[in-house]
């Protein structure tokens, strides 16, 4: 009877500790699992519209880091609930939908490092064909790629690309006669555009510290003699944009990528320990 009774104060802390470890698990999961919802939905957010526009998915393991932060945010409120409650059901869940959401947040965090390198070059044949063929000729495209360079400061696809918009319907049918439109004026012509105007330098308000709606140069921007975007390459353009928009568009989800990574790597932690916390747990419920 004496050891029985010594014995039961040690199981009790020893099952009020592993309780409050699985609690504490369960809180920095809801605390990290919101942290990597924000970051997930401000970064799909910024750029909705372009990834509906040109008909590709820049941010697929986004999506899915998105969805499995969301979950986790229930399964760890649940999980608090039955940990406290000694819920078999509510332990049930926690563990079930930890192990589910342990395989899905992997798969996206890794599509999300992975982006960059595994993507691109179809991401450039898309963007590529959409500034070739719709530029000027569909509004939503059009808006798009105009808002996609003023926003990111960028030109064309790639790096010193603004050759591509020679090849685009744009160009031919900004810069063809008024009476025959397979004739082009001549380049020297002062309405002759190599590129749109939302490649060129925009005004900064030293004031606010902003960009206004004016353009430093248009005409040397845009229809420069002495270099680009006439020629690949020459005398340098003050007046025009020369990184691409592409490598501009990877940069920006580099910067997402790593807080994305950060919270969601910190998920997978205290999933896995609210996991083997729970077992124990539901294990020892009567």
């Amino acid at each position: 009877m004496l050891s029985k009774s010594t014995s039961e104060p040690g199981l009790c802390y020893g099952s009020c500790c592993v309780r409050a470890i699985g609690d504490f698990s369960c809180l920095f999961s809801f605390i990290f699992g919101m942290c990597t919802f924000a970051v997930s939905l401000m970064a799909i957010y910024t750029h909705s519209e372009f990834i509906q526009t040109f008909g590709i998915n820049l941010y697929y393991g986004m999506y899915i880091v998105l969805f499995a932060s969301l979950c986790i945010v229930w399964i760890a409120f649940i999980g608090m609930c039955g940990m406290t409650a000694k819920n078999h059901f509510f332990v049930f869940i926690l563990v079930l939908g930890s192990i589910l959401l342990i395989i899905v947040l992997t798969a996206g965090l890794l599509l999300v490092i992975a982006f960059p390198f595994n993507s691109s070059s179809a991401v450039r044949e898309v963007m590529l064909k959409n500034l070739k063929e719709n530029y000027g000729t569909s509004a939503l495209i059009t808006t798009a790629w105009d808002h996609l360079q003023s926003y990111l400061l960028c030109c064309a696809v790639d790096d010193n690309g603004w050759i591509v918009w020679q090849n685009s319907s744009w160009f031919q049918d900004g810069n063809s006669m008024l009476l025959d439109d397979l004739q082009l004026i001549p380049a020297t012509n002062p309405a002759f555009q190599y590129v749109p105007k939302t490649c060129c330098y925009r005004k900064l308000d030293y004031l606010t510290r902003q960009l206004t709606d004016e353009y430093e140069n248009l005409p040397r921007c845009q229809n420069w003699q002495y270099g680009p975007p006439k020629f690949p390459s020459g005398a340098h353009n003050d007046a025009l944009y020369y990184r691409g928009c592409l490598s501009t568009i990877k940069a920006y989800i580099l910067r997402f990528r790593f807080w994305i990574s950060i919270f969601g790597f910190a998920c997978l932690f205290f999933l896995i320990t609210s996991t083997i916390i729970g077992c124990i747990t539901h294990c020892k419920i009567k």
